[in-house]
C-alpha cells in the first residue's frame, strides 16, 4: 500500500521504513557503482525549521525552497546555506491555500509552483513571503486530478501535474486557472502509470515520471491518452526502492530518490528495462537517510531532502575522481577500469602518467570506463581532463607482472621467492623420478 494512502498511517510507515529500510540498506550487497561521498553542505538543525520535508527546488542563483509537510510552510534559504541556517523568508498562512504540501518547481520567471495534495496546484510570485496569496490556483473536478503530487513547467509555460491517485499526468495550457480542464491527459493501462509521484521534463520536452511502484517512465513530449512510454526503467537490478521524486542533470541523466532504499540512483536518459544504475549514492558518509525530494541546480549541485532526518544534503558534482576499480592490472595493458567521480562530460580525456588511455567512454557524469595501455611495473598517476580542468590521483593505478608459470600476481619482494619455489619443486620431482627408476632396475636384476 502506498505510503501516502492515509496521513495517520504515514508517520507510522515512515518510522518503520527508517528502522527496517536502514537495515535492508546495510544488508544489500555492494554494487560496482556504489559511492558514499560526503555532502559539501548539510543544512540541518533547529534553526532551519524543517519538519517532514516533502519538496525541494533550487533557483539558478542557488536560492533553495523547501516544503515542510507538518508545519504547512515553504522555507526559502539564501544561496550557499549550510549547517543550522535559518530561512531568509517563509511562505505560510491561511491566504496561501497551503494544506498538504508536495512537490515544488520554479519557472523561467522565478515563480514558485506548488503541488498540494488537497488544494491542487498553486503559483506564487517571485519573492513571495509570509501569508502571500497565490497568483492562481488550479483545482476542482474538471482538472481530473486526485492528490496532485508534483508539478513541472514546460518551456512554453504548459503545466504538467502528476496525479498520485488518478494514475495520470495532466497537462494544462499556460493560461489555465481555477477549475480548468486539461488540454490532454496521459492515463490508461498501456501507460503503466502506478501512483505517479514525480514529473520532470527533458530538454526536448519528453516527460519523465517517477512511480511509487518503483519504475521510471519516459513519454514523448506530445503523449496523450493511453500512450505507451518510450522507456520504462523497472526491475530488481535497478535498485529502485520506494522511488518518489527524480531530477535531471544537464546531460539528461535521471537521478532518483529511493526512500526505503536509503539511496540516490542514476540512470542514462535512454535507459530501458531492468538496468543497473550507473551510480548509487548510499552510506553513512553521504547522510542520505530516507530521501524524499531531490533537485539539481543549474550549477550541477545535487540537493537531497531527507524526510527521516529533516536535513538537506548538497553534493558537489564538479570534476572529481572518487575511486578506480580495479586499481591494479598487468604491465601488458588491456585492463578495463571504471572511474567513479563527478563532473564528467562527453569528450573527457583519461591519461596514465601522461600517456593516453584507450577506449575512453563517458558513461555518465559520475562514471568513465577506459582501457590501460602497456606500462612498466609500478604505481602511476591517473588524470581526467575535461573542459580545461584536470584532476589527478597520484598512485591511483598499480601495474604488476603476472608470472607465466603460475598466473599469480606477485607482491613486491616475493617474485624471486616464487620462482625459486617453482624451480625447487622441479628439482625435487626430478630426483624422485631418478630414485624410482634406480629401484626398479635393482628389483628386476634380483628377479
Amino acid at each position: 500500500m502506498p505510503k501516502r494512502t492515509t496521513r495517520s498511517a504515514f508517520a507510522i510507515a515512515a518510522a518503520t521504513a527508517l528502522a527496517v529500510g536502514g537495515l535492508l540498506a546495510l544488508a544489500a550487497p555492494a554494487q560496482a557503482a556504489d559511492t558514499d561521498p560526503a555532502p559539501v553542505r548539510l543544512i540541518s538543525g533547529s534553526h532551519t525549521g524543517f519538519d517532514d520535508i516533502y519538496g525541494v527546488a533550487v533557483a539558478p542563483d542557488g536560492t533553495t525552497y523547501v516544503a515542510n509537510y507538518v508545519t504547512k510552510n515553504i522555507e526559502v534559504f539564501a544561496p550557499g546555506a549550510n549547517a543550522n541556517a535559518a530561512p531568509e523568508r517563509t511562505i505560510s498562512g491561511s491566504h496561501t491555500h497551503i494544506s498538504e504540501l508536495a512537490g515544488l518547481a520554479l519557472d523561467s520567471s522565478g515563480h514558485l509552483w506548488v503541488a498540494d495534495y488537497s488544494n491542487g496546484v498553486l503559483e506564487f510570485a517571485a519573492g513571495a513571503s509570509g501569508n502571500a496569496t497565490p497568483i492562481r490556483v488550479i483545482s476542482g473536478g474538471n482538472t481530473t486530478l486526485d492528490e496532485p503530487s508534483d508539478v513541472a513547467i514546460g518551456s512554453d509555460g504548459s503545466i504538467y501535474v502528476a496525479g498520485y491517485l488518478s494514475f495520470s499526468i495532466a497537462v494544462f495550457d499556460p493560461s489555465a486557472t481555477g477549475n480548468a480542464t486539461p488540454s490532454r491527459v496521459i492515463s490508461g493501462a498501456d501507460t503503466g502509470l502506478d501512483y505517479p509521484s514525480g514529473v520532470v521534463l527533458q530538454s526536448d520536452g519528453s516527460i519523465v515520471v517517477t512511480n511509487y511502484s518503483d519504475s521510471i517512465e519516459t513519454f514523448a513530449s506530445a503523449a496523450a491518452d493511453d500512450a505507451t512510454p518510450l522507456y520504462n526503467i523497472s526491475g530488481a537490478d535497478t535498485q529502485l526502492d520506494e522511488s518518489y521524486y527524480s531530477a535531471l542533470d544537464a546531460q539528461g541523466n535521471i537521478w532518483v530518490a529511493n526512500y526505503h532504499g536509503q539511496s540516490i540512483t542514476e540512470y542514462p536518459a535512454t535507459a530501458n528495462g531492468d538496468v543497473a544504475p550507473t551510480t548509487r549514492i548510499i552510506g553513512a558518509t553521504s547522510n542520505v537517510v530516507g530521501p524524499y525530494p531531490i533537485a539539481i541546480a543549474s550549477s550541477g549541485e545535487l540537493y537531497v531532502g531527507n524526510y527521516d532526518t529533516n536535513t538537506v544534503a548538497v553534493f558537489d558534482t564538479a570534476l572529481a575522481i572518487n575511486a578506480l576499480s580495479p586499481a591494479k592490472g598487468i604491465t601488458d595493458g588491456g585492463t578495463t577500469v571504471t572511474i567513479t567521480g563527478a563532473g564528467f562530460d562527453a569528450g573527457a580525456a583519461v591519461t596514465i602518467d601522461g600517456q593516453p588511455a584507450t577506449d575512453v567512454t563517458v558513461v555518465s557524469p559520475t562514471k568513465i570506463t577506459f582501457v590501460t595501455p602497456a606500462h612498466a611495473v609500478g604505481k602511476v598517476t591517473v588524470a581526467v581532463s575535461d573542459d580545461g580542468v584536470t584532476v589527478t590521483v597520484a598512485g591511483g593505478f598499480d601495474f604488476t607482472v603476472v608470472l607465466a608459470t603460475t598466473g599469480l600476481d606477485p607482491a613486491p619482494g616475493i617474485g624471486l621467492g616464487l620462482l625459486l619455489l617453482v624451480a625447487g619443486a622441479t628439482v625435487i620431482a626430478w630426483r624422485r623420478q631418478r630414485a624410482a627408476a634406480a629401484r626398479s632396475t635393482v628389483s628386476k636384476s634380483a628377479w
